[in-house]
């Protein structure tokens, strides 16, 4: 029996996969990397938060400025949190 087919698994490990990779990448190792070449927190926060916004194309034409807004603000209390408790984890 393939559990990941008979339970319809894939959606889930999809979006757990790419939120793994979405923390790895933009609050560990680019948040790190700015804070490494002595950028203060809240520019380094908000820098990797902006460039998260344009990564994922949330500001393109015809998307919701409201999911633009809500991922901006995770992104930005993410930062926080993982500047303020040293990692990502």
């Amino acid at each position: 029996m393939d559990i990941v087919h008979e339970f319809g698994l894939r959606p889930i490990i999809n979006a757990v996969g790419t939120a793994f990779i979405d923390e790895a990448v933009f609050r560990g190792v680019i948040l790190g990397l700015l804070l490494s070449w002595g950028w203060s927190p809240a520019l380094a926060i908000g820098f990797e938060t902006i460039l998260y916004g344009l990564a994922t194309r949330l500001g393109a034409p015809g998307r919701s400025r409201a999911m633009l807004l809500i991922s901006l603000g995770v992104g930005a209390v993410a930062g926080l949190l993982v500047v303020e408790t040293l990692g990502i984890g």
